[in-house]
């Protein structure tokens, strides 16, 4: 009795374990795995993002949160993430498997927009405006680092796309069956003026296809300079140098537009635990699970062995007579 008042030792413990140590190394390396696996491929995509980080520059903009496209077109950088941008990535992409719709439905994607203005004069009158975006997508949408990568490449860059698809009519002539030689200059005047705008924001020397903007401004003067009473604009040569207004225009918001990446790997993984404390907190949760397991094991089987030690004990009312025979004897002889 005074044993068992005494309570269980660190030894009886340790003792107590020893006897299961083969079920705790097996319990501990399957926890482990476990753990890890749980961690890494549930835990962690669940709160990890991607994140990519770009500055855009867009033909004709001031880095306002707002801007117009060439065709008139508004735009908000936050649209970048919407519905129906992302979807039009989906679909022009190889991203069938990026659930798009509840992706934006539960937040899991974003886009901030961050502007820097460094002073360049001492009253502030000349300034240098630099805007970083940042897109950010829960991991759980990709199925692996480089299909996340082409997908906010490809949101940073749809602006951009949107640029080279775009399509302006600059023929003030469609529509009509047949023209008069004012309705032609009228055209012709209008192509020098848009040529004026874009060298008014380019400069005369940007360089299209091996040309520069002031040289095809003047192949559409020089034709404009002809006497109409000598000679008749040709529709012919007018509709061509429209489609070479056309092409060039679009060439050259294209050569202005530029998306620079600010991570040399483009993409960036944020948050969730890293390697190393995944498999420390692994370990520490196998080593605690194994030791209680080993515990348990080893109490149970002492507490089975003991059970089985008293049965015998059961048996003692039958030597009863014998002790009572020797205790009449004894009285006997007295």
């Amino acid at each position: 009795m005074e044993d068992e008042n005494k309570g269980m030792t660190l030894k009886d413990i340790c003792k107590t374990i020893w006897l299961k140590k083969w079920l705790a190394l097996i319990v501990a390396v399957l926890v482990a795995l476990a753990c890890a696996v749980l961690i890494n491929y549930v835990y962690n995509p669940s709160i990890k993002t991607y994140e990519t980080e770009f500055s855009l520059n867009l033909p004709g903009s001031d880095n306002g949160a707002f801007y117009s496209y060439p065709d008139g077109k508004l735009f908000y950088y936050s649209e970048m993430t919407s519905v129906k941008t992302l979807n039009e990535i989906k679909e022009k992409g190889n991203f069938s498997n990026v659930n798009v719709d509840k992706m934006v439905k539960n937040g899991d994607i974003s886009i901030t927009r961050n502007v820097t203005v460094t002073p360049l004069s001492a009253d502030g009158t000349n300034v240098y405006k630099e805007t970083v975006y940042k897109v950010s997508a829960k991991m759980k949408y990709f199925g692996n680092a480089n299909e996340a990568k082409e997908f906010l490449t490809s949101v940073a860059e749809y602006p951009a796309e949107y640029l080279k698809s775009m399509e302006i009519n600059y023929d003030l002539l469609e529509g009509f069956d047949s023209y008069d030689n004012n309705m032609l200059k009228q055209q012709l005047e209008f192509l020098t003026q848009e040529y004026g705008s874009l060298i008014a924001t380019y400069g005369n020397t940007f360089v299209v296809d091996g040309r520069t903007l002031i040289s095809y401004a003047q192949e559409v003067t020089a034709y404009l300079g002809v006497e109409t009473d000598v000679k008749q604009y040709e529709a012919e040569t007018v509709k061509k140098l429209t489609e070479t207004f056309k092409n060039t225009s679009k060439a050259v918001y294209e050569k202005a537009t530029s998306v620079a990446f600010v991570q040399p790997n483009i993409i960036v993984e944020q948050g969730g635990m890293s390697l190393v404390k995944i498999l420390l907190l692994s370990i520490i949760v196998a080593v605690v699970v194994a030791l209680v397991a080993a515990y348990v094991g080893g109490y149970l089987s002492l507490k089975k062995k003991k059970a089985a030690g008293k049965a015998p004990s059961d048996s003692a009312p039958q030597g009863q007579p014998e002790v009572e025979a020797e205790t009449s004897q004894t009285e006997n002889k007295e």
